[in-house]
């Protein structure tokens, strides 16, 4: 352990971020160039949500049975693993049809899916407990950072060197990235158990499909923590989904005004989750900061729901970048503290079941939205829907844990 701990934590760091955005931006592509990728497959972009669902789907498979790669072969070595999946993911892009889409999702998905437990794993063993939540977020800037990174650089590639160009040039970065880290993987991954086993009926074995959950339950801060991340997830889904068609559709903005609002929020995720992670270590209070961010996140999208176009679009940009700050920047404190109560060698499984919630929270928040836009026809009701259920996050970190964490 004084080895482990002998290392910078720079390293590490910057190691996992990027890896995360790399794993980021794949996880971007289908919803950045459906537009032109899915009519040449014969599909209407309308069905990017149903591909883009599948990109969580296979992030929840790694989460939910990925464990004993992670013990067996390093964090490093699994983060690898996640780009060549990505690599194979991208390459099925090359027949346009729908299942080899599909299948492209599942696995870039799988990829993503390593960033939060080996990731959270390997920061844990070498950050500072003092840096801790500062680091964790910093990790995890690289979620919003690759929205930004795809949303530019993926349509200037799709314009300049056309849809087959775009994707070499992303499996070449992918497959470079892999690689590039490499020469810290012995380094890093020096508390790995090569006895670890391995095979499908390790991996699909109750026992081992069970341990995040399992884990969850047993503590009662990582059960408060699962809540959390729940309901702050089912805002940010919402938010993140619908701003712009909400923008366009219900208050008549331009695309591009919309857009610009967007990429608004995407900024202010960035900053924010980097600067929340400093104040919550700077004053030692990551709950106050969690529980602030909680209910400043349910304002927020309560106060889009009594937005009018006859706001200024300066009030727009405004709301967007206060809803970045909270809506987008609440994980890396939830992610560290998963982490922080995770019992000795039980982070992985600890960060895995946390994000699993997080994950669910992310897709039902969208799927109830549109439920109730379709009932209603109204964006206000589900605006403020989402917002009562992400304020119950601020509710339950007002209730200690009765016990642990």
């Amino acid at each position: 352990m004084s080895a482990t701990r002998a290392m910078d934590w720079r390293t590490p760091l910057a190691v996992t971020m990027f890896i995360q955005t790399i794993l980021s931006l794949l996880s971007r592509v289908i919803p950045t160039i459906a537009p032109t990728l899915l009519p040449q497959a014969g599909l209407d972009p309308s069905l990017v949500g149903l591909f883009d669902a599948m990109n969580t789907i296979g992030a929840m498979i790694f989460l939910v049975a990925g464990t004993p790669l992670i013990r067996h072969s390093g964090n490093i070595r699994t983060l690898q693993i996640g780009l060549l999946l990505g690599v194979a993911g991208l390459g099925l892009l090359v027949f346009p049809f729908w299942l080899p889409i599909a299948l492209m999702n599942l696995l870039c998905g799988c990829g993503y899916g390593t960033s939060a437990p080996a990731g959270s794993d390997l920061l844990l063993r070498y950050s500072p407990a003092h840096r801790r939540t500062l680091i964790f977020s910093i990790k995890q800037a690289a979620v919003p950072l690759a929205g930004i990174v795809a949303g530019v650089a993926l349509p200037f590639f799709v314009a300049h060197t056309g849809l087959p160009g775009t994707i070499a040039i992303l499996m070449l970065v992918t497959l470079a990235s892999a690689l590039l880290v490499q020469p810290v993987r012995d380094k890093l991954d020096r508390d790995r158990d090569p006895r670890q086993p391995l095979g499908f009926n390790i991996f699909l074995s109750a026992g081992n499909l069970s341990a995040p959950f399992r884990c969850v339950a047993r503590s009662p801060r990582l059960v408060q923590m699962s809540f959390v991340a729940f309901c702050n997830s089912v805002g940010q889904g919402v938010i993140y989904a619908y701003l712009i068609t909400y923008l366009v559709a219900s208050l008549h903005f331009d695309l591009q005004v919309a857009g610009t609002i967007f990429a608004v929020l995407q900024v202010s995720g960035v900053v924010g989750r980097v600067l929340l992670g400093w104040l919550a270590d700077r004053f030692n209070a990551s709950m106050a900061i969690l529980r602030a961010s909680s209910l400043t996140s349910a304002l927020a999208v309560a106060a889009f729901a009594f937005s009018s176009a006859a706001w200024p679009p300066a009030a727009f940009i405004l709301l967007a970048s206060i809803s970045g700050l909270a809506c987008a920047s609440w994980a890396g404190i939830c992610l560290a503290e998963a982490a922080r109560a995770a019992l000795p060698g039980e982070v992985s499984e600890a960060t895995s079941g946390v994000t699993l919630v997080y994950y669910i929270g992310f897709v039902i928040g969208p799927v109830l939205f549109a439920g109730l836009l379709g009932l209603s026809d109204s964006y206000r009701l589900g605006l403020l829907i989402t917002a009562a259920l992400t304020a119950c996050g601020a509710l339950r970190l007002a209730v200690r844990p009765r016990q642990g964490g």
